[in-house]
């Protein structure tokens, strides 16, 4: 792996001035955290003895977690001081994204736990200023998606390394490496699977081809271990559905974002219309191609989140002031042990709604349709870069609806999210200048 990696950077690495190396060493950082290399979790709790203390303590904490991204957001800063310029233009163009986490600090204003609320909410403005400060040294994607594809890498070794240890599987038997949860190492192994697969074509050489056929093969395997029924049909689905939408587009000459919405609105209509002349709704449409029309039981919990949300749903209760936050969350006063217990909706669209409501909500939506939009700005100039943002975002949009991952602090798919926006707003202001 060491001479793989010295085979592709080197190009990249010669001559290059101190600051650039320290920003890289930002990214370098971030991703490993992200990925959990830095900081591997065998503290998993075994659902089936969890209390009811544990469930109300979920709320604590991490100040080892804390410091480290303080610690790397204080490298950050000094490694753009003299490029502030840059990163100033980069906030501009991220306008959305900078909306939703200036949103997210003031909803902590109106939260019954504005302390927890500002302090979650630091934990997702922090990781997204050093992402960006990151992007704003480095300028290069091609380095930047280098530098993840070498993280990667190093996730993959860990996580084959733990397959001996008995503390790396869950209660029930399944894999989850060294995350707290088999659905986070799915979701990353799925991440990892289409960041390859989007950034092959810079991997020249034959030894780099080979090395990244055995990547593909070691993840799409841990994928397989943890089960993560999610992450694997979306591993599949998603360079399918991006590459159809893509060939299409091109026959149609428009572009992949608009056939997209157009596709959106489409199914939400036929929905609609089933829903009020047949009175069809979701759980019987995908009941005809899967059995478990509950997806295990996650719409019990649906239909609590709807109830509870009914009286905030504009605004929000404030960011991250549902779950974990004391012997007074929401949760806990559910009929059921399954909902007391858990900590989040398994669908993040309604956390988004029960947290900072139906404005939120938009904003997070407009930040995502805004690079995907950008993104035709270099889809002839670099299609990988337009794989790779579309893989991912894509994902995310899709993974939101089954496991809360959007908005989430120090969340390995939010923070993939936030690089790949970054990096593709980023492109595109390059490209139209």
């Amino acid at each position: 792996m060491a001479t793989h990696s010295a085979n592709f950077a080197s190009n990249d690495t010669t001559a290059m001035p101190a600051r650039s190396l320290l920003g890289e060493g930002v990214l370098l950082v971030f991703c490993l955290l992200t990925l959990g290399v830095l900081q591997p979790d065998f503290s998993s709790v075994n659902f089936n003895d969890k209390t009811l203390q544990l469930a109300i303590d979920d709320g604590a904490a991490n100040l080892a977690n804390q410091l480290q991204w303080l610690a790397l957001a204080g490298v950050a800063t000094f490694a753009v001081n003299r490029q502030f310029g840059r990163l100033w233009s980069l906030a501009l163009a991220a306008w959305p994204l900078m909306l939703v986490l200036t949103y997210c600090l003031l909803s902590a204003a109106w939260s019954d736990y504005p302390d927890i609320s500002a302090r979650r909410c630091f934990g997702v403005i922090i990781p997204a200023y050093c992402v960006m400060a990151a992007v704003a040294i480095l300028d290069r994607p091609e380095r930047m998606a280098k530098i993840l594809y070498l993280t990667f890498w190093a996730t993959l070794v860990c996580n084959l390394l733990a397959l001996s240890l008995p503390g790396a599987y869950d209660e029930v038997g399944f894999f989850r490496g060294i995350t707290s949860n088999k659905n986070i190492l799915g979701g990353i192994g799925a991440l990892a699977v289409l960041s390859g697969v989007a950034i092959s074509p810079l991997l020249e050489g034959l030894r780099s081809r080979i090395l990244l056929l055995l990547y593909l093969a070691g993840w799409g395997s841990l994928l397989v271990v943890t089960v993560s029924k999610t992450s694997i049909a979306l591993s599949i689905f998603v360079p399918v559905l991006i590459c159809t939408l893509s060939w299409v587009s091109k026959g149609l000459r428009i572009s992949v974002a608009s056939l997209a919405a157009s596709v959106v609105a489409a199914v939400l209509t036929v929905a609609s219309v089933c829903y009020a002349i047949l009175g069809t709704g979701l759980s019987d449409i995908v009941h005809l191609a899967w059995p478990d029309a509950t997806f295990t039981g996650r719409t019990q919990l649906w239909s609590f989140m709807l109830d509870t949300i009914r009286e905030n749903w504009i605004a929000g209760i404030g960011f991250a002031s549902f779950w974990g936050v004391g012997d007074k969350s929401p949760n806990l006063y559910a009929g059921l042990d399954y909902i007391r217990l858990t900590n989040q909706a398994h669908n993040g669209y309604l956390d988004l709604l029960a947290t900072v409501g139906l404005i939120g909500l938009v904003l997070v939506i407009v930040m995502l349709a805004q690079v995907l939009r950008k993104s035709e700005a270099f889809r002839t100039t670099q299609p990988w870069l337009f794989r790779f943002v579309w893989f991912i975002v894509t994902f995310a949009i899709i993974h939101n609806a089954m496991e809360s991952s959007l908005l989430v602090p120090f969340a390995a798919v939010w923070h993939l999210t936030l690089l790949a926006y970054v990096i593709g707003i980023w492109s595109a202001r390059q490209a139209s200048t």
